[in-house]
């Protein structure tokens, strides 16, 4: 279904679309629940069979890498709330990701609750190992229909910087549902959503009065347009301030050979 609807689509037509973000909430819990290290995801023998849509090689991997204190995370967050687990649909340079469905067909027993597949990617960023520069300039985004008033948990099998997850949130929470959780066989930074410390941390280190405006600034730069930066990730956030700071010092020292020339 993914493959026939991207041979459908124009590149004109992924070019005007623009990932949704939203403000991180406080339903949201803000952490990746995580069930392994990524190093024992990434040289698990199944791994690249199941990442180009091997539907066995998948599960063994889902069940391999299940973690019991995830699940018991999961069983706390959801409470008595009635959730929907949705898996990140994802094409691949090799093929559709299967990893996601995988592990949430796995989870939904263990947590009794429905898998919904009816939201997917609808573009082929192709981001597996790429930089964080690639990542920003090249967002995943979503179509599909959204239950209104309905609690999600996404589900997928990495994450490095959060944009994935954050983009898909903002579809759903934009179209009516509501994303209390995310987890993930592994993560960079498992930290997905920023909160005052972050903010006020990123302050510090750039170090102006002008912070969102510098922000903005950077934001535009690196994604191609402007948005709220209160709605990055936590990763994202970090990059940025790097950015900044990096580019103050090359612009530090041009203006410093320009002047001994």
């Amino acid at each position: 279904m993914i493959k026939k609807y991207l041979k459908k689509q124009t590149k004109s037509t992924t070019t005007l679309l623009k990932p949704q973000r939203v403000v991180w909430t406080e339903h949201f819990y803000p952490k990746i629940i995580t069930h392994q290290k990524s190093i024992i995801r990434k040289t698990h023998a199944d791994y690249q069979l199941a990442k180009a849509g091997n539907n066995e090689a998948a599960m063994k991997i889902a069940i391999d890498m299940l973690s019991a204190n995830a699940i018991m995370t999961l069983n706390k967050i959801i409470g008595n709330k009635n959730i929907i687990l949705l898996p990140i649909s994802s094409l691949e340079e090799v093929g559709v990701n299967k990893i996601p469905r995988a592990l949430a067909n796995l989870l939904s027993d263990y947590l009794d609750c429905d898998v919904d597949t009816s939201i997917y990617q609808i573009n082929s960023p192709q981001r597996t190992g790429k930089n964080p520069s690639y990542r920003m300039k090249n967002q995943p985004l979503f179509i599909g229909e959204v239950i209104k008033n309905q609690d999600y948990i996404l589900v997928d099998d990495h994450s490095s910087m959060g944009a994935t997850f954050a983009n898909l949130i903002g579809y759903i929470e934009t179209n009516g549902g509501r994303v209390i959780a995310t987890t993930a066989i592994s993560a960079r930074v498992e930290n997905i959503a920023i909160n005052n410390k972050a903010i006020n941390k990123s302050k510090q280190n750039i170090a102006t009065k002008h912070f969102e405006k510098v922000l903005s600034s950077i934001i535009r730069q690196e994604v191609g347009y402007e948005f709220d930066y209160k709605r990055l990730t936590k990763a994202e956030l970090g990059y940025l301030t790097q950015r900044i700071i990096k580019q103050r010092k090359s612009d530090k020292v041009k203006k410093n050979t320009s002047a001994i020339r």
